[in-house]
């Protein structure tokens, strides 16, 4: 029966090592007056972000799975999934607030704007029901459109 026990838990790490959430980085706001960043500056800061925020929503469903585990119950409570859910949503919002700061190279700028709208859709979609981002990954588009940008850590 242990098994039955961990299955939600083993469930929520798949979801947070799989569905790369994390980006992170300056929070400072760009003007229209801000320069362009090279290219390599750009994925460098790009890829900050992803993978601080990576670390923070790894470290919200870890101690989601503690808890349960922690409880002895088979299955995190609805409760639960809606708190953490919203805590991955909030993050997925600072990483499109965060690459909404950044100014792309030029060469980077349609694919950058496209990662960005899929991860508005996606959050539109999920805000509906934070706890279903637990069965489906509506940040899969954005995940492709910031592979296309050049960034390696997000993979959301």
């Amino acid at each position: 029966m242990k098994t039955k026990a961990i299955a939600v838990p083993v469930a929520l790490l798949a979801i947070a090592s799989g569905w790369g959430l994390g980006c992170g980085g300056s929070s400072s706001a760009t003007t229209e007056t801000t320069a362009r960043l090279a290219k390599a500056q750009f994925l460098d800061k790009g890829n900050q972000i992803c993978r601080k925020r990576l670390e923070e929503k790894d470290a919200a469903v870890k101690a989601a799975v503690k808890e349960v585990v922690a409880s002895g119950k088979k299955d995190a409570s609805k409760q639960l999934r809606e708190e953490v859910g919203e805590r991955i949503l909030a993050i997925y919002r600072e990483i499109l607030q965060e690459f909404s700061d950044l100014q792309p190279p030029a060469a980077r700028e349609a694919s950058v704007k496209n990662m960005r709208s899929q991860l508005r859709t996606a959050l539109e979609k999920a805000k509906a029901d934070p706890s279903s981002v637990f069965t489906t990954n509506y940040f899969e588009d954005a995940a492709k459109d910031a592979r296309t940008s050049g960034f390696t850590t997000c993979s959301f």
